[in-house]
């Protein structure tokens, strides 16, 4: 069976968890567990079923679509309490949602019609809107990606588009060829896009390196090839906060950008800031996926086991942070179920398992 898991910054969890007054089978309170099962979260309301089908990670808070249809949003309240709420979402398809990415105010959904859509400022009592300026006549969305600084769409017939922090346009496009993008992924401040034929093109800020082009420019006329890939087929990329990793179809991985707190993975003797791709030096185990928080890393391996490194303040890792603040290579985690997807974003970490 499906279930879903989640481990990082967790005040909006832990203080509206079923086991909150007791112990938990293993005896373990659910406010000092690391890696903690959605389906444990109190939803307050017998409407809202007992089992989580979906989740999505937010800034500081998760967004979860419950058996009986509904999307919530779960967040904890500033001030000195954090108190958590549970908002139902005024979203009338929430079983049709395809895809929900969360910037620093805003909120994008993709429904089953592929259009764009989003709520502001956390406007969650109303239907979000549709966003003119990157919905195309007839054109359907793919996939999409936000980061501090761009909102980035990939649509069905391989064209990007997007916008800047001012929402103006941004459009990136391949000239002159016959391939074609076929996934995008924003960093805070960059943009990773893949190629069917395993490019990987790279374009934003370059202060931290993190455009993988061997210097520490800035790329906005057009997206630039990361040529040190070139002769490597990749099969999937990830942008973090100032960093990014690469999957190749052997199962390595590629790292680039910051590494202050060792979000690269290629260990403690590696410079702060490295601007090429770097090969992560595991060896005898192949990779089948790859996911990037702020500044923190995960990948699963081909028989399911997970492992993560970075930064580790709010346990993200899914490991304990008052042992672990920072781990500079991979680290094997200690979960008993086979995970089949990640998904890393700010200081948080979505496991899916069977």
């Amino acid at each position: 069976m499906l279930e879903l898991f989640y481990c990082g910054y967790k005040s909006h969890l832990k203080l509206i968890s079923k086991s909150d007054e007791g112990e938990g089978e293993d005896g373990e309170k659910s406010e000092d567990k690391l890696i903690i099962p959605l389906n444990e979260v109190n939803l307050s309301d017998g409407k809202y079923g007992n089992r989580v089908k979906k989740g999505f990670i937010g800034w500081c808070s998760l967004f979860i679509i419950t058996e009986s249809g509904h999307l919530l949003y779960l967040a904890s309240v500033p001030g000195p309490k954090k108190d958590p709420v549970i908002r139902e979402c005024n979203l009338t398809k929430s079983w049709d949602l395809k895809r929900l990415e969360c910037g620093n105010k805003d909120v994008f959904l993709v429904l089953s019609d592929r259009k764009l859509k989003r709520w502001r400022s956390q406007e969650y009592h109303t239907e979000p809107e549709i966003v003119d300026q990157l919905n195309r006549d007839g054109a359907r969305v793919q996939e999409i990606s936000i980061g501090s600084s761009f909102v980035c769409v990939l649509m069905e017939d391989g064209t990007v588009i997007g916008m800047d922090e001012e929402e103006s346009p941004v459009t990136l496009k391949l000239q002159n060829s016959d391939d074609v993008f076929v996934s995008v992924s924003c960093g805070h401040e960059h943009i990773l896009l893949l190629t069917r034929n395993g490019l990987v093109y790279s374009y934003g800020r370059g202060t931290k390196g993190q455009l993988g082009l061997g210097s520490l420019e800035d790329v906005f006329d057009g997206q630039k090839e990361i040529e040190a890939l070139s002769g490597i087929r990749i099969m999937q990329i990830s942008a973090g906060g100032w960093h990014s990793l690469a999957l190749s179809e052997f199962g390595d991985i590629y790292a680039w950008g910051w590494n202050e707190s060792g979000q690269l993975g290629i260990g403690n003797n590696s410079e702060s800031v490295k601007s090429l791709p770097t090969l992560i030096n595991i060896e005898s185990i192949n990779f089948t996926s790859i996911s990037c928080g702020s500044r923190h890393s995960m990948a699963i391996s081909e028989n399911g086991s997970l492992y993560s490194w970075g930064w580790n303040k709010w346990g993200q890792l899914g490991l304990n942070p008052n042992q672990i603040k920072t781990s500079s290579v991979p680290i094997k985690i200690d979960f008993d179920r086979k995970v089949t997807s990640i998904s890393c974003k700010y200081w948080s970490s979505l496991i899916e398992v069977i």
